[in-house]
């Protein structure tokens, strides 16, 4: 059931390697060309990096 279309069926949804989902919302901390990272989601994206580096 559904739609069978290519980009439904091969490409949403697919599972990738060192990628993060998150709520983007406003800091007031921040300036206008800087982005603001949970510590527990940057470790994981920058996992092999931090491994190589220890």
């Amino acid at each position: 059931k559904g739609k069978q279309g290519r980009f439904r069926l091969n490409l949403l949804g697919k599972r990738v390697d060192y990628s993060a989902r998150s709520v983007i919302v406003v800091g007031p901390e921040l300036k206008l060309h800087q982005c603001g990272l949970p510590k527990v989601i940057a470790l994981e994206l920058f996992q092999p990096f931090i491994i190589r580096r220890l």
